[in-house]
C-alpha cells in the first residue's frame, strides 16, 4: 500500500512538473510573438536644428511634455533648437506608444508650432 502511494506521489509530481514546463515554454513562446520591432526612422534633412540635451529645454516646453495629455504613454527620443536669442525653435522626437514616431516643435514658451 505504501509503495502504492509512493508510485502515484511520483506520477503526480512527474504530471505537475511536465505540465510548469509547458507552461513555462508556452508563455515565452507567446511573448515572443508579442514583440514589436520599432525601428526608428533616421532623420535625413539638413534643417537648422542642432542637437541639444533634454536638459536644455525651457522650463515651459518641460512642463507641456510633462502635463499635456496628449503626450500620455509616450517617450521623448531627442531634442533640437534653431533660432537665434529670443526668437528659438524647439523640435523635440516624441514615439508614441505602438512605435508612432513624430517631431513636436514648439516655441520657448511651451506653444506648439
Amino acid at each position: 500500500m505504501i509503495k502504492t502511494l509512493k508510485r502515484i506521489k511520483k506520477i503526480v509530481l512527474g504530471i505537475v512538473a511536465l505540465i510548469v514546463c509547458m507552461v513555462v515554454f508556452a508563455s515565452q513562446d507567446v511573448k515572443k510573438q508579442s514583440v514589436s520591432l520599432c525601428v526608428p526612422a533616421v532623420q535625413t534633412s539638413s534643417d537648422a536644428f542642432r542637437r541639444i540635451e533634454m536638459q536644455e529645454l525651457p522650463h515651459a516646453v518641460l512642463r507641456v511634455m510633462g502635463t499635456d495629455s496628449a503626450y500620455a504613454g509616450c517617450t521623448f527620443e531627442g531634442a533640437y533648437m534653431a533660432g537665434n536669442k529670443g526668437q528659438e525653435v524647439y523640435k523635440i522626437k516624441v514615439m508614441y506608444p505602438g512605435c508612432k514616431e513624430q517631431f513636436i516643435q514648439m516655441d520657448a514658451r511651451g506653444q506648439v508650432i
